[in-house]
């Protein structure tokens, strides 16, 4: 759930939900533990969405999680050793169209030593951690999913794996999301940032190859980044307490067999009880009429190397914050969230989705080199963009 570069005393990078936890609000609609490398999974809207289906909580409202997933445990396949320990489940849910999914979760977590992360984040980084005035951790997760099911199919809907990190918000906290350089009529809107409309002036920075984002948990709004303008990376700098998160993935090789989420897909219109429940007859041919959902007709997945207007979604950066005024703050956080590609799996196949975090704490002069070297960006820039 966290981890912390300074042992147990040390300062917690993940966020904890302490108040759900205490609780055990499942099924709420702001259900969360909190966590640094949660995995979850997509499609959360549309019509093959698994977040909202006709399954009703104790309020009568659908329930925001799979209860597949939302419940029950890990079993440890092997014991911890060599500071790795992998974890298994099997997991079944319905998408909103009636389609079954039976999957097997295999999660293996790993602690980065300096050869593992000069591998996943380059020799550059990997000699700046060998500074007696530096201070990190590192770890890796593997997260597989083998369909133990009938065969997949882009027709009925598909499952994409999301890993998402929650990490504490603080006051000098900034977000660099990095992009592919180039026109947008060639590879389109460089970052996403209306999901929550037009966010306040301060919010967002441009650099000639990133984006900036405030996070410091007291606004709600996000950047998304598309698969043509996607790299393997981002990161946050902490000015106040000194440090630098890095976050790191693979992207899928063949990209004329891979699909990510769309972004352009249909949703119902106010999410209500009997809106799921007629698109979910709809969906199994049990009405002739129209179910109350948008654009029923809009694709929920689309390839990498699909038109402009349909691009899925590679990554994103979220700060939270009230949706509205005088909402109380019930966390404060930012998060990233890594969309895995997917594919029409047979029974039997599988797919794997690596993911690597790095957390540093050292003075100005080495998080500056850092920020430089691996986002092509001025750290003294970035403060003075965002902070003053």
């Amino acid at each position: 759930m966290t981890s912390t570069c300074d042992g147990a005393d040390g300062s917690s990078f993940g966020l904890i939900n302490i108040n759900a936890v205490e609780n055990d609000s499942r099924g709420g609609f702001h259900f969360f533990c909190g966590g640094e490398d949660q995995l979850t999974f997509v499609p959360d809207c549309g019509p093959f969405n698994i977040h909202y289906t006709v399954e009703l909580s104790e309020k009568d409202v659908p329930i925001l999680v799979p209860a597949g997933f939302r419940e029950g445990a890990f079993q440890t396949d092997s014991l911890p050793q060599d500071n790795e320990l992998r974890l298994r489940r099997s997991v079944q849910m319905t998408n909103l169209a009636g389609t079954p999914f039976d999957l097997d979760i295999v999660r293996t977590i790993r602690i980065l030593d300096l050869n593992s992360i000069r591998s996943a984040f380059g020799n550059a980084v990997a000699v700046s951690l060998e500074q007696a005035d530096v201070s990190y951790i590192g770890f890796t997760t593997a997260n597989s999913m083998l369909n133990c099911g009938t065969a997949s199919s882009l027709l009925s809907g598909l499952v994409s794996m999301r890993i998402q990190a929650m990490f504490n918000a603080g006051p000098a906290t900034v977000a660099v999301i990095p992009f592919q350089p180039g026109g947008d009529d060639e590879l389109g809107p460089a970052v996403q940032t209306e999901f929550f409309g037009s966010s306040p002036h301060g919010r967002f920075r441009s650099l000639p190859s990133a984006v900036l984002l405030r996070c410091d948990g007291k606004h709600r709004c996000q950047a998304s980044v598309f698969p043509k303008r996607a790299v393997p990376y981002i990161g946050a700098v902490d000015f106040r307490e000194g440090t630098l998160t890095l976050l790191t993935f693979a992207l899928p090789k063949n990209e004329a067999a891979s699909y990510y989420r769309g972004s352009n897909y249909g949703g119902v219109s106010s999410y209500t009880v009997p809106e799921f429940s007629d698109a979910r007859r709809h969906f199994l041919g049990q009405s002739a009429g129209t179910p109350a959902v948008r654009e029923l007709s809009a694709p929920s997945f689309s390839r990498t190397a699909a038109p402009l207007d349909d691009e899925g979604e590679v990554l994103r950066a979220y700060n939270h914050g009230p949706s509205f005024p005088g909402e109380d703050e019930y966390a404060l956080f930012y998060e990233f969230d890594v969309f895995s590609p997917t594919k029409e799996l047979v029974k039997g196949e599988s797919q794997t989705h690596h993911q690597y975090t790095l957390h540093i704490n050292a003075d100005n002069r080495t998080l500056s080199f850092l920020v430089q070297k691996i986002f092509g960006a001025d750290y003294d820039e970035i403060y003075t963009k965002m902070l003053k």
